[in-house]
């Protein structure tokens, strides 16, 4: 059985990266455009490279779902109030998304539509 194995990383750039630490699957680099990346979380405590569910958040003060799937990909803006400052930290267990910011903290329950 081969496991599948892979670092996630933000860089200084917003820039996000998989580098797969297996022969089997290709790493992948996620230019995000207009938004400066500044943390993650994976949606699933199991990485799937192949169904990969994240949340991101940027420096302008968004929380983004991003869900890169076999056909489509599904991006989906949580949270965008950019009084609040950047977003300095995501985590996510289960369908549980906290979040912090300059000021504050949130927690929501999280459901695709």
């Amino acid at each position: 059985m081969q496991q599948k194995v892979a670092v996630l990383s933000v860089s200084d750039d917003g820039m996000f990266k998989i580098t797969s630490m297996s022969t089997e699957f290709e790493n992948k680099t996620i230019d995000p455009q207009e938004h400066e990346l500044k943390c993650f979380a994976l949606r699933d405590e199991q990485f799937n490279y192949n169904n990969l569910e994240l949340f991101f958040g940027t420096g302008s003060g968004k929380l983004f779902y991003y869900s890169w799937g076999f056909i489509k990909v599904d991006k989906q803006i949580i949270f965008d109030d950019a009084k609040e400052g950047p977003i300095t930290n995501v985590v996510c267990s289960n369908d549980i998304v906290a979040w912090s910011t300059l000021k504050k903290i949130r927690i929501i329950h999280f459901s695709k539509k």
